[in-house]
């Protein structure tokens, strides 16, 4: 299809030149007669060059403004993708402007090929929203077929700690009620980490006060650590707000502090800072904990993951859900999560949260 529109090209413009050329000689003969032949065939060669000029600029300059066009219709196709599924343009509204598309040349074949994109990319979108329903609704129905039982059992243990409080079986059911207790967190995890991976939530972001929002999420989580008598230190500006999905991001933020509580010695210290810059807002959460190895403290987010601090096996509470969760919540809103740890004295490990600002 090329070399044709190639060879339309070259025969064209020879033609045209050729008729050009002969005309021009002609009129040139008339005026001066036969005694000035060669400067009539000076004329004729420069009149040639000209046409030959001027077509082949004209040629150009029309496929520069179809392929443009093309440009400027990618450009509209691109941002229609990002817009919901149901105001979307129909591809017919594509067809219609690709009008070159069954033209030969260099523009037709782009717009046809660019038009088998459109209609590719329009399946696989259908696909992709259906595979996300049914991945809802069977998400839903395990949630639904596992909560139901988990707390059928755990009523059960409610009523066998009431009863049975001689040892050894008193002991046992603090052990059961302690696994089913982390059967429910980790379902809870894994529903909430699945969700947000499949994109079946959607972030609905709003203005939230930093400060209030890290003081929130400090005293929940401290609550549960009552018996290792823990203080927490706050300091930042008053007035910071940040663009997020409030619900959302508390969860990653107590998920951090748990994280760090989880891992900091009787009577330690949490610090909790947060700063501006021109750019962004920085959440700095660190704990005296035993730190992190090295090697290890690139895993840290991985699904299951459980670190060995120290020659410890780790939380015996942990499920290694909450810090993969959290980095998917902030990586989701735009910002980033970033871990840093040492085990030499003083040891800590310091998580370091990132939210751009909304420049919009």
């Amino acid at each position: 299809m090329q070399e044709r529109a190639v060879r339309f090209y070259l025969w064209s413009s020879i033609l045209l030149t050729g008729i050009c050329s002969g005309a021009v000689y002609l009129i040139c003969r008339v005026m001066v007669g036969n005694t000035q032949t060669d400067l009539c065939q000076r004329i004729t060669l420069l009149a040639g060059l000209i046409v030959l000029w001027i077509y082949g600029g004209w040629s150009l300059s029309r496929l520069s403004r179809q392929v443009d066009r093309t440009g400027d219709v990618l450009e509209e196709i691109l941002a229609d993708s990002a817009r919901e599924e149901e105001i979307r343009q129909p591809e017919i509204v594509w067809e219609e402007k690709l009008f070159h598309r069954y033209q030969e040349g260099v523009v037709g074949r782009l717009e046809s090929h660019l038009l088998e994109c459109v209609h590719i990319l329009g399946q696989r979108e259908v696909s992709h929203h259906a595979e996300q329903r049914y991945l809802k609704e069977m998400m839903t129905d395990i949630s639904h077929q596992i909560k139901t039982p988990l707390a059928s059992l755990q009523v059960f243990l409610d009523i066998f700690e009431k009863e049975l409080t001689k040892p050894p079986m008193s002991d046992m059911v603090v052990q059961a009620r302690r696994q089913a207790d982390r059967i429910h967190r980790l379902v809870m995890g894994l529903l909430k980490l699945t969700q947000l991976e499949s994109g079946m939530l959607p972030m609905e972001k709003e203005v939230c006060n930093l400060e209030m929002m890290l003081r929130e999420c400090g005293q929940l989580v401290a609550d549960g650590f009552r018996d290792k008598q823990l203080q927490i230190h706050y300091h930042g500006a008053h007035d910071c707000r940040v663009w997020c999905e409030r619900e959302w991001m508390t969860e990653a933020f107590q998920n951090l502090i748990k994280n760090c509580c989880e891992y900091s010695p009787q009577e330690g210290t949490l610090q909790i800072l947060w700063s501006e810059t021109q750019m962004a807002y920085i959440v700095q959460i660190s704990d005296q904990g035993p730190g992190i190895e090295q090697g290890e403290l690139p895993k840290i987010f991985n699904r299951f993951y459980r670190v060995h601090r120290s020659g410890q096996e780790g939380s015996p509470e942990g499920i290694g859900i909450g810090l993969a969760l959290a980095k998917e919540i902030v990586e989701r809103q735009g910002g980033t999560l970033v871990a840093y740890s040492s085990t030499d004295a003083p040891s800590f490990t310091r998580f370091e949260v990132t939210l751009l600002k909304n420049l919009h």
